[in-house]
C-alpha cells in the first residue's frame, strides 16, 4: 500500500472501527471549537456601532454549514 492509498483509506474512514471513531469525534470537537469561534466573530461584529451585514451573513452561513456538519456527524 502506498501513501496516497493509505491517505485515502483514512480520509475515507476505512480504519478500523475504534480508530474511526476517535477520528470522527475529534472532528466533532475541531467543529464545536470553530462554531464557538464564529460565534465570538458574530457577536464581535454585531456589536460594532455599525455591523458589515455582508460579514455578519458569510459568518452566520460558515456557522450554519458546520452546525449541520456536526449533525451530520454526531448521527
Amino acid at each position: 500500500m502506498n501513501f496516497l492509498t493509505l491517505g485515502t483509506l483514512a480520509f475515507t474512514g476505512h480504519q478500523s472501527s475504534g480508530g474511526t471513531q476517535m477520528t470522527r469525534l475529534s472532528r466533532i470537537e475541531s467543529l464545536k471549537s470553530r462554531h464557538f469561534r464564529i460565534d465570538q466573530k458574530i457577536m464581535s461584529e454585531g456589536g460594532r456601532p455599525r455591523p458589515d451585514e455582508r460579514v455578519l451573513m458569510c459568518l452566520k452561513l460558515q456557522k450554519l454549514r458546520i452546525k449541520e456538519e456536526i449533525e451530520r456527524l454526531s448521527v
